[in-house]
């Protein structure tokens, strides 16, 4: 279980930065977990410190620095369920939450 939410966390990473990175053909992702629950309770939170380093390879086989992405991701995974929400669907509850929040600021 575990090994698949980390799997799941690193392609969400992949696919969230893919707009805001320099495209490369080796994407590695690095997550250091900082914090998390016990896998017993029915959701489970991580927070990870998570690094996106891509590289292109170059005529020589070797890996060339491309771009970089850092940050701090909490993630929520709950048990039997698909865990796996695109960039833009995470977006798109993000900017009703905000809408909730503070009102649709565009009509003032």
């Amino acid at each position: 279980m575990y090994r698949d939410a980390v799997n799941a966390e690193n392609e969400y990473i992949k696919e969230y930065n893919a707009g805001l990175m320099d495209c490369a053909e080796v994407q590695i992702v690095s997550s250091s977990n900082c914090c998390q629950d016990r896998f017993i309770q029915e959701e489970v939170k991580f927070l990870n410190a998570v690094i996106q380093n891509n590289y292109r390879m170059d005529e020589d086989n070797q890996l060339r620095f491309v771009s970089s992405s850092e940050d701090f991701v909490l993630f929520t995974h709950k048990r039997d369920e698909d865990e796996i929400r695109t960039a833009e669907e995470l977006d798109a509850i993000w900017d009703a939450k905000l809408e909730e929040l503070y009102g649709d600021e565009s009509a003032d």
